[in-house]
């Protein structure tokens, strides 16, 4: 539990961003956690909003990448976000990582996470028009959200200094996604 904040974490008092910063990435891994667990046991998601639309979705073509559950991806990427984050506003680096590393390795995993938010919110207006997932917009607000907070928490001018990394990940995220449903998808039309 502290490395998704307990109500006494040391780290959530050293920075004003850290109380959002911590909501959002406990929130997106318990979310990405309980969507895992959905698509491994076969079980049908509970949809608060849109009746049963969200498990059109769910359970599309969409919710798996390269064969392995998207929220299996999701949950790995905000618990390194969360693990990261934790370590940086603590200040208590572990295995020898310099304060520069952990932020460019932070930054890189936001910036992926927001440019595969953009993606599925274009595959949600365009493939899934007639639906609504509730999961899957608050997980792209939570992405976006941590990637603000990121930038902001960085600050904008060494942020600037990382805008090629920024734009080859972004960009790799996007490739990776339209290859596993190129794939995908003449894989199931054979």
């Amino acid at each position: 539990m502290l490395l998704f904040g307990a109500g006494n974490c040391h780290a959530c008092s050293l920075r004003p961003n850290s109380q959002v910063d911590l909501r959002c990435r406990r929130h997106g891994f318990l979310e990405t956690l309980y969507l895992t667990y959905l698509k491994l046991t076969g079980a049908d998601a509970f949809c608060p909003v849109g009746g049963g639309s969200c498990s059109k979705i769910l359970d599309s073509d969409y919710a798996v990448v390269f064969g392995i559950p998207l929220a299996l991806f999701g949950m790995a990427a905000y618990g390194l976000v969360a693990a990261l984050g934790v370590q940086l506003a603590s200040k208590n680096l572990r295995f020898g990582i310099e304060k520069s590393t952990a932020q460019v390795v932070l930054l890189g995993a936001t910036t992926s996470m927001a440019a595969a938010s953009a993606y599925f919110l274009y595959i949600l207006t365009t493939r899934f028009s007639d639906s609504s997932c509730s999961y899957c917009l608050i997980s792209a607000f939570l992405s976006f959200t941590l990637f603000y907070v990121t930038v902001k928490d960085i600050g904008l001018q060494e942020v600037s200094k990382q805008l090629g990394m920024q734009l080859l990940v972004a960009s790799l995220v996007i490739l990776s996604l339209n290859t596993s449903y190129s794939n995908s998808k003449s894989a199931s039309s054979r």
